[in-house]
């Protein structure tokens, strides 16, 4: 349970996870952000944790949330 307080204490506001899969040592993490700067700030945190590392941006494109415009991404980082 460790590892989803670091996820949860990484996630800035205004960014909301939508998936999350461990692969062996992989891990998939999608979601929506209200810009890119915040997806950034948790690529940072998840990078400067001490449970993920090798945080790696896979996707990034405009989507449209009820009339918001929104980032939808997908990162995937290994765990240590």
């Amino acid at each position: 349970m460790r590892r989803l307080a670091t996820l949860s204490d990484a996630t800035p506001e205004k960014l909301w996870i939508t998936k999350y899969a461990e692969s062996g040592e992989r891990v998939t993490i999608g979601g929506i952000a209200l810009d890119e700067d915040l997806i950034a700030t948790f690529m940072r945190n998840l990078q400067g944790s001490e449970e993920f590392t090798n945080v790696e941006l896979v996707v990034s494109e405009q989507t449209d949330v009820g009339g918001v415009k929104a980032k939808r991404f997908e990162l995937t980082c290994a765990l240590k």
